[in-house]
């Protein structure tokens, strides 16, 4: 894709269009994925232990190879609990997390992350949440229906212990729940087997 057009003013007069090569096709929108590059130079320049590609290497309290920076946000790669290994992620929740969990180390606490991984996206009337580890799961099993945009996908490994779970669903509020139960299952490491379709009201 060499272009994107917007034309038009107003939801009811706006026209998109993208052009490949010589083409030019019609669209109701887009997305753009381009994609990012972690800004490690201030801990290059600060002689900090890292990797080009994960981030700035920290410990369980988000402590860096320097014992007086701590370090937090989407260019830390850290010792996941749930994950169990290290562990890099870029999205708004662990920004959050790691955040508050730096600071409080920084103001003398011991704190540590305890929260299962969480991705969650919000497309026109649809929301998803994902919580535990994305490449854990080996195995899935659908509870619901995908055709009605309600439902949830569970993913274990070889043993059949949940891993990774996908809910997807049409309420906003009833998201924000089932990321809760997700992560209480994951953590609990419950059998994919076991799980009930009414954990999620389905």
């Amino acid at each position: 894709m060499s272009s994107i057009h917007i034309r038009g003013r107003g939801a009811s007069s706006l026209r998109l269009s993208y052009r490949i090569g010589d083409t030019t096709i019609p669209c109701d929108f887009v997305v753009v994925a381009i994609g990012s590059k972690l800004n490690l130079e201030l801990a290059k320049e600060s002689g900090l232990d890292l990797d080009e590609k994960l981030g700035i290497i920290v410990d369980e309290h988000y402590l860096t190879s320097d014992s007086s920076i701590w370090a937090a946000g989407d260019a830390i790669h850290y010792p996941d609990p749930v994950v169990g290994k290290m562990w890099h992620n870029e999205h708004y929740t662990n920004a959050c997390w790691s955040g508050e969990i730096a600071g409080a180390n920084m103001a003398g606490q011991s704190e540590k992350l305890e929260h299962a991984p969480y991705f969650f996206s919000d497309f026109l009337d649809l929301h998803m949440v994902l919580r535990g580890n994305p490449g854990g799961g080996k195995s899935a099993r659908l509870i619901g229906d995908m055709s009605t945009g309600e439902f949830v996908e569970l993913y274990g490994d070889e043993s059949g212990v949940l891993k990774m779970g996908l809910a997807i669903t049409h309420d906003k509020a009833k998201s924000e729940v089932d990321a809760e139960t997700l992560e209480k299952l994951v953590k609990a490491d419950m059998k994919v087997a076991d799980v009930n379709a009414a954990d999620f009201k389905l």
